[in-house]
């Protein structure tokens, strides 16, 4: 989900007729929300499997802390840059130069 918003919906979006900046903006906060509420509940659903499948220590319970530490650093790491970015330009009522956070 998070490679399909990031590299096609967020890319034709901004491209797409008649979508203002703001607008943009605006759809994209929205729409990574929801997807950070539903990897939160994936990672919720991992932790729960890793835990009562006895996976602590086998390369399975490795690969779960790969995963939610990922699932965790993009939201927690790059959302409160982008989340900048965009309310300055929300607040210049100005296109912008892309983020480089929002690249992140």
């Amino acid at each position: 989900m998070a490679i399909a918003i990031s590299f096609l919906d967020a890319p034709l979006k901004s491209r797409a007729v008649g979508m203002t900046n703001p607008l943009v903006l605006g759809i994209g906060r929205l729409v990574f929300c929801a997807l950070n509420a539903v990897e939160a509940g994936a990672v919720m659903v991992l932790i729960v499997c890793a835990v009562a499948g006895e996976w602590v220590g086998q390369p399975a319970g490795v690969l779960a802390v790969v995963a939610v530490v990922v699932l965790a650093l993009r939201p927690v790491g790059t959302r409160p840059a982008v989340n900048r970015r965009s309310d300055e330009v929300l607040a210049a009522g100005a296109d912008g130069p892309s983020s480089h956070a929002h690249r992140a």
